[in-house]
């Protein structure tokens, strides 16, 4: 709880949105696009899962899991 996470792109054409949270939570990810070479910080503060999926690459399974304690 309270550690902040980077997310960093390493290739091309992706986002990350967010699937489920815990309640309270308000991360909202990142919906536009990016290439490589971006990042995204998000300091996780309320306790729980956390589900985040790429849009354009969910069907080839590029998802993930935060999970606070």
């Amino acid at each position: 709880q309270g550690t902040t996470v980077t997310f960093e792109w390493a290739s091309n054409n992706h986002n990350l949105l967010v699937d489920s949270q815990p309640e309270g939570a308000n991360w909202s990810g990142h919906d536009s696009l990016e290439n490589e070479g971006f990042s995204l910080t998000k300091t996780f503060e309320e306790t729980g899962v956390y589900k985040y999926y790429c849009e354009p690459h969910l069907g080839i399974g590029m998802k993930g899991v935060v999970e606070v304690v």
